[in-house]
């Protein structure tokens, strides 16, 4: 893969200085103009879209996003509480 990219021009190998087992690679100007051209008519359509709602819609959508966010961040919470009790426990038996 490391070498179809720089093959391509999208990407450079260097060594890394301190572990010479280890290949940084590195995306190219021409490579990050290449991704992101890639998403363009995503966010043209996009900006098409959100023009379509009223701002109290918008609020509205804003308002359950971060509901969801705020519920998946404290069911995250639980899920690692959880995982690390049970870690703690396999431990002490």
């Amino acid at each position: 893969m490391a070498t179809r990219l720089e093959a391509g021009g999208y990407a450079h190998r260097e060594m890394d200085p301190h572990d010479r087992r280890r290949v940084l690679i590195h995306a190219s100007p021409t490579g990050v103009r290449h991704a992101f051209s890639l998403f363009d008519d995503l966010y043209a359509a996009a900006a098409d879209m959100y023009t379509a709602y009223r701002e109290r819609d918008l609020r509205m959508l804003m308002g359950l996003i971060r509901a969801y966010r705020t519920l998946i961040t404290d069911h995250t919470a639980v899920l690692n509480a959880e995982a690390t009790a049970d870690s703690r426990e396999t431990r002490v038996r």
